[in-house]
Order: structure tokens, then sequence, then C-alpha cells
């Protein structure tokens, strides 16, 4: 969890300008200072700048994108409820085995919200009308697909083939399944091609053949086939989903009560680089 960036000077730089530092060395002023004051005896949550750095690196290599203000506090914020839960599994007597902690997690989070409802009809519907946004489909690219698993094999004059209107269903180990990419959002790119490959792929903007691509996978050749903007389903289109999104909501508003409450024991420290040095 204290793994360190590379570029960790440059981000304490970075965080030092920011609104958000400044938010956060308010903060730790505050608790060190009510802790000072009233001298309670609470267990002591620290969250350190390595382990900002890390959760905020992360969360930017999985999105591929600077984080905002608010979405570097609900990154620190999600570490300290985590933490928060693992601690308070521990004391209701669950397993602390070395294997993860998400496992305590898991089973604090399920053992608070257990007794949910099944859903009415009436609910799914306002429910659904509430929180359209969360239904709203992605924007999504379909892309013709050729495919080599041996780099090795992949003759140099392969784009020019195929961008002269040769079928890429029948050029190196494409088949009828793999020769169609249909509906990509921009998570599913970055998940079958990977974090470094996928801006490439997702910049392809004509609809031209482009590459070669090359990921764990083999090498690529991809050509935009069609592209699908947001759009917001019906309720009946949503059906089949949305009982499940109902219940994590459900589980989600449980979960954060109980959170507000057992907050109260614990003492939060959000360190500043100057505190973290001394």
């Amino acid at each position: 969890m204290h793994e360190r960036s590379e570029s960790r000077s440059g981000v304490w730089d970075t965080l030092k300008r920011e609104p958000l530092a400044h938010f956060l060395s308010v903060a730790a002023l505050l608790f060190i200072g009510h802790a000072v004051f009233s001298g309670d005896g609470r267990e002591v949550i620290t969250v350190d700048v390595p382990t900002q750095e890390y959760l905020i690196q992360q969360q930017q290599e999985l999105i591929l994108r600077p984080l905002t203000e608010e979405e570097k506090f609900k990154a620190v914020e999600s570490f300290i409820e985590e933490e928060i839960l693992v601690r308070e599994a521990r004391k209701r007597g669950f397993e602390n085995s070395s294997r993860i902690r998400t496992m305590l997690i898991q089973n604090m989070r399920f053992f608070m919200a257990s007794e949910i409802p099944e859903p009415t009809e009436e609910d799914l519907r306002v429910f659904f009308e509430e929180n359209a946004d969360r239904f709203r489909m992605e924007p999504s690219i379909t892309y013709d697909h050729a495919f080599f698993s041996n780099p090795e094999d992949v003759p140099p004059d392969t784009l020019e083939l195929l961008r002269a209107g040769a079928d890429h269903q029948y050029i190196g180990d494409t088949d009828a399944v793999s020769a169609k990419m249909i509906g990509m959002t921009e998570r599913q790119v970055i998940k079958s091609f990977g974090r470094d490959l996928a801006p490439a792929i997702l910049a392809i903007e004509d609809e031209q053949w482009h590459g070669p691509f090359a990921s764990a996978h083999g090498t690529h050749f991809l050509r935009v086939a069609e592209r699908r903007p947001a759009r917001m389903p019906s309720f009946e289109d949503a059906r089949n989903w949305l009982e499940q999104e109902w219940v994590m909501a459900k589980n989600r508003d449980i979960v954060e009560r109980e959170l507000d409450v057992m907050r109260k024991n614990y003492r939060i420290e959000v360190l500043e680089p100057s505190q973290d040095q001394q």
C-alpha cells in the first residue's frame, strides 16, 4: 500500500498547488487539534502521503485521465471507509487470514446489509426515474477486427491489403467470432487491449483500417464500423439489470448509515507532505 511512484516529487509539487491539498491540510490540523485538546482515546486511522499518492495514481491509471478534486477526495474517503470496515470486521470476530482484506470488507458489508427486501414493480419504476443517469448507456464503437496470434506471422503488407478491400475474416487467425468487436465502450476497450494500447485505438476517428496494434494476445488491425452515442434505455430495456441496481443501492445506503455510526469510534488523520516527513 505504501508503494511510491517514480514521480513522487512531481506529485507532491502538484498536490501542494491544488485546493485538495489545502483542504487536507486544514482537515489534518483539525483532527490533530481535536486530539490534543480533547484527549480522546479513539483508534487512529492515518492516511499518509505515500498512500494518498498510490490511491490517486492507481485510480488515474484505471480511467486514463487525471482525477478531479472531488475524485481525489473520494479515493481517500473510500480507503478510510474500507479501513473502518476491516477493523470493525475484526472486532466482530471475522477470521483475519493473510489472503486479502477484501474478504473482510465483503463479509462486513454483507453482514450489515443482509436483510434487504425484494423490490416491487413500483419500487423499480421510481428508482429508474430518480436515477436515470445511472442507466444511461455509454457511447460505444463497433470495430471490424483482423488478428494474428503470433506477431511473426504478420505479413508486412497486411494494412495495405485491408485498405485495398481484402476480406478481413480470412486474414491471420481471424474467425467469424473475432472478426467484429460489437458495441465496445471505452472501459471494454481498455479491458481488452490494456491501458497502454487503448488510447491509440480510441483515438481512431475515420473509417479506415489501422494497425498493427500489439497487445499481450497478439497483433491487431482495426476499423471503425459503427459509432453509437450515449443513449437512455426504456424501463423495459433496463428491466434485466434494474433489480440488481436497486438492491445494490439499498445495500450502499445501509452500509453508509452504519459507517457514519462506526466512524465516530475513530480519529482520522490524513497527513500532508510536511507532516509525513517529520
